[in-house]
């Protein structure tokens, strides 16, 4: 599995479900130092040792906002488009994405400014598409 196109394929999903537009709202990787808000999704390991028998790719998605209220609808719809299965897009089979553990809320400070951040983190068993 190519891990970049894996995590190219979940950010557009992430991106889809939260109905935000890659590179402007949603990022890979990091959320950019010059946005005080945002999200990001991130590729955090691989477990080859679990439930599924199958390799899982573990994801975290970051959010970080200046309201309360944002940041918890936000981990709302974050949480509500899981369990997912058989899903394709950008060449990748997201054969299952679900929660791996529950993540949270809470206070962050960002270029010495006040935030509320969420944190979701997540099983995705993959498979490339043969094209």
């Amino acid at each position: 599995m190519n891990i970049e196109l894996l995590e190219k394929a979940f950010l557009n999903y992430v991106a889809e479900c939260c109905d935000m537009v890659v590179d402007k709202t949603v990022f890979r990787s990091e959320i950019p130092t010059a946005a005080g808000e945002g999200t990001a999704v991130i590729f955090n390991g691989i477990d080859k040792q679990n439930a599924y028998d199958m390799t899982a790719y573990k994801f975290q998605v970051l959010c970080r906002g200046k309201k309360r209220s944002d940041i918890l609808s936000m981990y709302q719809i974050l949480t509500q488009y899981v369990p997912c299965y058989g899903f394709d897009i950008d060449n990748i089979r997201l054969v299952a994405v679900n929660l791996d553990g529950t993540g949270g809320i809470y206070k962050t400070s960002h270029n010495g400014r006040q935030y509320w951040a969420a944190s979701v983190n997540y099983y995705v068993l993959a498979s490339q598409i043969n094209s």
